[in-house]
């Protein structure tokens, strides 16, 4: 494991003899992208769950739209209530 020393605004970490720099800003920007991709996340997530419930909606309302038209017109070993074969 690598010292770590702390000058001002800038974090330099030896890890065998190199250096890496990371300044505060570019920690703030990585934070503020995270920030972000969790908001469009949750803003994602809200979307597909509205579509997801008008889906639900509507499958439902065509199923019962199709019993009703079998029990009005027939249907596969059934004769409706408006069918001519019975």
């Amino acid at each position: 494991m690598g010292a770590r020393r702390r000058r001002g605004a800038v974090n330099l970490t030896t890890n065998g003899g190199g250096a890496n720099r990371h300044s505060d800003d570019d920690r703030k920007s990585v934070t503020a992208q995270q920030s972000k991709l969790s908001d469009d996340a949750t803003q994602l997530t809200k979307q597909y769950q509205s579509q997801f419930t008008a889906l639900n909606t509507l499958m439902a309302t065509m199923n019962n739209n199709s019993a009703y038209l079998t029990a009005l017109f027939g249907g596969s070993k059934s004769a409706g209530a408006l069918a001519t074969n019975k």
